[in-house]
C-alpha cells in the first residue's frame, strides 16, 4: 500500500483509545467499513489516514496512522 491508494478500515486497533484530546477508537468505530485514501506512508510502514473533517478541518489536517494490518487495499494507483 502506497499514498494514494484507497483502503478499507477492517477494525479497530487495540491500541485506539479515547482520551480528552481526541476520541481516536470512537472515530475509527465509525468508519469502519468505509474506503479512505491514504495520504502518507510513514518510515515505518504506518499508513496515514486523513479524519480532519470529524473536527471540522480538511481531511489531512488531522492524522490517524494505522498499521496495514487493519487496513484492506480497495482500489491501487499503480
Amino acid at each position: 500500500m502506497k499514498a494514494g491508494d484507497r483502503v478499507r478500515i477492517l477494525k479497530v486497533p487495540p491500541w485506539a483509545e479515547d482520551d480528552s484530546e481526541f476520541l481516536t477508537r470512537t472515530i475509527v468505530e465509525k468508519r469502519l467499513g468505509k474506503i479512505f485514501p491514504i495520504a502518507e506512508v510513514d518510515a515505518w510502514g504506518l499508513m496515514g489516514i486523513g479524519f480532519g473533517e470529524v473536527v471540522g478541518k480538511d481531511r489531512d489536517e488531522v492524522m490517524m496512522w494505522i498499521e496495514p494490518d487493519y487496513l484492506e487495499l480497495v482500489e491501487s494507483t499503480s
